[in-house]
């Protein structure tokens, strides 16, 4: 069994997406601190042809608390609104319907996993999502974490994104382990050329929508 284990992600690069749709089982960790200045909460997007913009879904709790914990503000009426004059939008489209139908919750968690899940929807994408901490009790941190989740979910694969290697989870840790470590490697086959890893909105709204497709197929 393939497991991907990640913290979540606010608007992912279909990257992200295709790496969910080759997993039999995606475990959302929140039992771990925030990640700050990075793509849990908030994803690039396009303001004019040569200017990109975080959208960033705002947190009202500590930075220090645990994802599980933490509080989300109001933002989703202010996303809508730039998405649509950012990308000239009209109208309600089959893109923001799916993003932005559902109302917002109050937990940091439970709505970005709510929006994670509507962009699955969106593209066919029906592996399983579950969330660390209704697994029970885990004892470690790190890489040794990630070992211990995928050992209690029954997988024999961990699969993830060349990033892993910054924090020392290599082929050769995770086979002491009894895991086989499969590398997503991206190699750029939707970009516009601009090198940007903008959210997935950004693909549909820009006429990339038969690429991301091809591309999730």
């Amino acid at each position: 069994m393939k497991v991907m284990i990640s913290q979540p992600r606010y608007l992912p690069h279909p990257m992200y997406l295709k790496r969910i749709k080759e997993a039999d089982l995606l475990v959302l960790m929140d039992d771990t601190q925030r990640v700050q200045r990075g793509y849990e909460n908030r994803n690039l997007m396009r303001v004019s042809p040569d200017k990109d913009a975080w959208l960033t879904v705002p947190v009202i709790s500590s930075n220090r608390c645990l994802i599980k914990d933490a509080v989300v503000g109001g933002y989703v009426t202010d996303h809508f609104r730039k998405v649509r004059d950012w990308y000239g939008v009209k109208g309600w489209p089959k893109p923001l319907s799916a993003h932005f139908g559902e109302p917002q919750l109050p937990m940091y968690m439970d709505e970005l996993k709510q929006r994670l899940t509507a962009a699955m929807n969106y593209y066919g994408i029906d592996t399983p999502v579950v969330i660390q901490s209704s697994l029970g009790h885990f004892s470690t941190k790190g890489k040794e974490l990630i070992v211990e989740i995928a050992k209690k979910v029954g997988a024999d694969t961990y699969l993830s994104g060349i990033s892993c290697y910054d924090y020392g989870l290599d082929e050769r840790f995770m086979q002491e382990h009894g895991i086989t470590l499969e590398i997503d490697k991206y190699g750029g086959e939707i970009e516009d050329g601009a090198g940007a890893m903008y959210g997935w909105l950004h693909y549909e709204l820009t006429g990339a929508s038969n690429r991301v497709a091809a591309y999730l197929r």
